[in-house]
């Protein structure tokens, strides 16, 4: 049965797909988080990005075994009550016990791992430059895909590969270029959205002239 939607008073049969694809987050700029606590941020590891000019929206895939076993309804991610925006995933951590010497050091008495089980989101990285017209995020918002700050975790580096959540104010975007972590990935991407084609090559003067060319954009 159609439903009304409250935005734009039209009916849908899929008013969930509808809200997310029309009325859903603009990519790239900042969301208020839909749970009531501070954005999370989980010290995954940075790394380098592989293309520094392919830019790879971050986004939270519903997965859940109950809900979807022998069911295909599509939008079966609107009534589920399974959490299924995060997995269970063991993290080990070692835990040490010192003790204090009179001249300030320490000796280690016993060491141990603990293995303890945090919720972690869903990650997914979708591809979104001019390269790759025919992968948007936004399409994604028809399957139930979500932005972490949908559901309280800080946003990531939109550089291909990267999961730093470390993101300086500078490199923010106010206009829906993306969050990144450095200059590093930031403006090889900008480069590329204002068809700037940047010079090749590893040498000396190469590279000279390709960060001067990157020093001249404004990312802001």
């Amino acid at each position: 049965m159609a439903k009304t939607c409250e935005m734009c008073g039209k009916e849908f049969k899929n008013l969930g797909a509808h809200q997310r694809m029309k009325h859903g987050p603009p990519i790239g700029q900042t969301v208020a988080p839909t749970v009531e606590r501070d954005l999370e941020n989980y010290h995954l590891p940075a790394g380098p990005a592989k293309n520094g000019t392919i830019r790879a929206v971050k986004m939270v895939a519903p997965v859940c075994e109950v809900c979807t076993d022998g069911i295909h309804a599509r939008d079966w991610f609107n009534t589920c009550t399974h959490n299924p925006y995060f997995h269970a995933q063991e993290v080990p951590e070692i835990v040490e016990e010192r003790e204090p010497q009179p001249d300030g050091t320490y000796i280690v008495t016993d060491r141990k791992t603990v293995h303890r089980v945090r919720q972690m989101p869903n990650l997914r990285q979708v591809p979104h430059s001019p390269r790759h017209l025919g992968v948007n995020p936004r399409r994604k918002f028809n399957s139930g895909w979500v932005l972490p700050q949908q559901i309280g975790v800080a946003p990531f580096c939109q550089a291909l590969d990267c999961w730093s959540q470390d993101i300086p104010d500078q490199w923010k975007s106010v206009d829906g270029r993306g969050f990144f972590c450095s200059s590093r990935h930031a403006l090889p991407q900008l480069a590329q959205e204002l068809n700037v084609v940047l010079e090749a090559g590893n040498e000396p003067a190469a590279r000279r002239k390709r960060e001067n060319q990157l020093a001249k954009l404004n990312f802001r």
